[in-house]
């Protein structure tokens, strides 16, 4: 329109332009020429998608806890002038995919990682190179199942009280085991080790 930016007599004929000074968005930029009989020329208008404030993006996937299987890792971006991608990482630098339109959202196979605990974030970019990167979040990935085994009774004969025991391990830890008999009777759970439970066989 009409806002004057500066006045140079001589060239070159230039002058600087804080972009910050005024909404992001698109501005247009022209100039107008003057000689000694009064004369004036204007140029046609170059315009520009000026955009100075970084995106905003949340990683919404995965949240803290165990995972297994195919999990899905997903962000909300938003920008004033528009998202141009969102890219997924894991463990620091691992890139994961790479999105330019919502859903932001890929998958992930934790099978094609060691167990142990592993971390998640986004970054997003816009049209005028901004970046703007999530926090991380981190997840334990247990993809194997506990080891057991009965070690007590052995086959034979049995009467009165008898211990019914187990040991079990796994790479992340051993929440409970829970002794059966005859299928689907449950007889206890036990949280710690030494994993044992008595059963009387006059039941």
């Amino acid at each position: 329109g009409s806002v004057l930016l500066g006045t140079v007599i001589t060239p070159p004929y230039s002058v600087n332009f804080d972009t910050t000074t005024v909404a992001d968005g698109s501005h247009c930029f022209y100039a107008r020429a003057y000689d000694l009989a009064g004369n004036v020329s204007a140029t046609s208008s170059n315009c520009v998608t000026v955009d100075n404030h970084a995106l905003w993006i949340v990683l919404n996937a995965p949240t803290a806890g165990i995972a297994s299987n195919i999990i899905a890792v997903s962000a909300t971006a938003t920008d004033s002038v528009g998202v141009v991608k969102v890219e997924f990482y894991r463990d620091a630098n691992v890139l994961l995919g790479t999105i330019i339109t919502p859903p932001y959202k890929v998958n992930f196979d934790t099978a094609t990682v060691a167990d142990g605990s592993h971390c998640f974030y986004a970054k997003a970019y816009d049209l005028a190179g901004n970046v703007s990167a999530t926090a991380s979040n981190c997840v334990t990935v247990d993809n194997h199942v506990p080891l057991i085994i009965l070690t007590a009774p052995t086959s034979g004969i049995a009467s009165n009280t008898i211990v019914v025991s187990a040991t079990a391990t796994d790479s992340l830890g051993v929440v409970r085991v829970e002794f059966y008999r005859d299928s689907k009777v449950l007889l206890g759970t036990v949280t710690t080790p030494p994993y044992s439970v008595n059963f009387d066989t006059t039941t």
